[in-house]
Parts: structure tokens; sequence; C-alpha cells
């Protein structure tokens, strides 16, 4: 699937639970949690990095026990108000598989981020709770630009946006933790 995906992750300074009362408030559909390992990956001759590229296979698993593989390429950042850049996402049947073909192909694995999601449906809006291994708790609401500032006033919490991916605050984790070593 190919889309231009326009989202915003906060680090709120308010409980899981009480965001949770917020968007029920709201009338939001509480959709599925799963745990989520992702998995990035370099290209052999490009430097994502300098290109604000990324390549990620996920590994959904569901509550009840059922994975779902994605491979998903997000191209650089576009301008805008809030984190904007196309998407590409494709299904597999085999993470394992795929990741096997990448290393084939001189792909390198950068690291892997987990994380602990539970899925809302806001009206247009695709809101996701996340509590990430090694980074804490995040909000990420994914929709319009106009529809995201409705979410964020409607949530009436104090918050900090994150510019960053997960990945991006991964490896500076780990290069500042290297730095004091």
């Amino acid at each position: 699937m190919e889309s231009i995906e326009i989202e915003v992750k906060i680090k709120p300074k308010a409980s899981p639970k009480y965001i949770k009362e917020k968007l029920s408030s709201h009338g939001s559909i509480f959709l599925y949690k799963v745990l989520e390992k992702d998995v990035y990956w370099q290209h052999p001759c490009r430097d994502f990095v300098k290109t604000d590229e990324a390549l990620r296979t996920r590994v959904m698993i569901k509550d009840e026990g059922v994975e779902e593989c994605i491979l998903t390429y997000k191209g650089p950042r576009q301008k805008s108000v809030f984190k904007k850049r196309e998407e590409i996402e494709v299904h597999a049947d085999n993470c394992v598989k795929l990741g096997k073909l990448l290393e084939q192909l001189g792909f390198v694995k950068v690291a892997t981020i987990v994380k602990d999601r539970e899925y809302y449906r806001l009206d247009n809006c695709l809101v996701s709770l996340d509590l990430v291994k090694d980074l804490g708790f995040f909000v990420e609401i994914e929709c319009s630009e106009r529809d995201i500032e409705r979410v964020l006033r409607a949530l009436d919490i104090d918050y900090i946006v994150v510019e960053e991916t997960y990945l991006e605050l991964m490896l500076k984790k780990a290069k500042k933790k290297a730095n004091t070593i």
C-alpha cells in the first residue's frame, strides 16, 4: 500500500490510563493491542541517514497469537507542520525469510525496536499508545493535519512533540550510552 503518512508523535505528561479515558470520552473505538517488533535495515549502497529514508520489517503479534509481517519503506520527510512522508507497505507471510532475503541483497540490520501498542480509532484518526522498550511511553496520531490538531485539543494534556523517529531516539540513546563508558 502506497500513501503519504501524516502523523505526530508526542511524549505526554499524562498517564496512559488518563489518555485512554480522554479518548473514550470523545467516542474513540479501541481496535486492538499488539506487540510490534520492528527491525530497521541499512541499504548496502545508500546511506538512509543522509537521505532521510527508512526500511523496516515489522512483526505484529496480536493477543490471539496471530502474527503479521509488513515490509515498510518510508521516504524523506516533506515540509509540513507534522511529520509527513511517503510510505509504501507490503505484507509478507514470513518475516524470517524476508529478513534473510534482505541480508542476501546486502542490507544490514541497524536496530530492533520493540513496543507494546494499543490502536484506537477517533473519527478519521488512528491513535496509538506506545510503550517502547528502553524509551518509554508515547502517543502517535495519524490522519490529516487539521484532524491531528483537533485530537490534540481533545486530549487536553501537556505534551512534548517528538520530531525523531523511534529509531533515531534509540540510536541517540545508544550513542550517549557509548560515550559515557
